[in-house]
């Protein structure tokens, strides 16, 4: 590779989140879009993950870290799972590029239905 070297992070496009627990495995679906830097050839090589902790009342959980699973185009997906109706929901979307280059975005946190 003879060009510039990449020196600019993921981007974060756009975030969704489901508001209402899945049936399956009681678990809020959390996407994330990211772009990379990278602009001549659209190649991407971006590892993503989310982090996340609840709480209700005065009881907050531990933080924990999932691995987002890419489905293509940008796009990366994770099921996170929560224990109960009513907590309230605080996500981070972390990523990381081939040449090193990290973002990190806070979501807006919400109570889960």
């Amino acid at each position: 590779n003879t060009g510039p070297r990449d020196t600019i992070p993921p981007r974060l496009v756009r975030m969704t989140t489901t508001r209402t627990l899945t049936r399956r495995n009681q678990a809020v679906i959390v996407q994330a879009v990211w772009q990379d830097g990278v602009k001549d050839d659209g190649e991407s090589f971006i590892r993503s993950r989310v982090r996340w902790f609840t709480e209700k009342g005065d009881k907050k959980s531990d933080v924990k870290t999932k691995a987002m699973k890419h489905m293509g185009g940008g796009i990366y997906r994770a099921r996170i799972p929560v224990s109960e109706s009513g907590a309230t929901l605080h996500c981070v979307f972390e990523a990381k590029d081939r040449a090193g280059n990290k973002n990190e975005v806070a979501s807006p946190s919400f109570a889960v239905n």
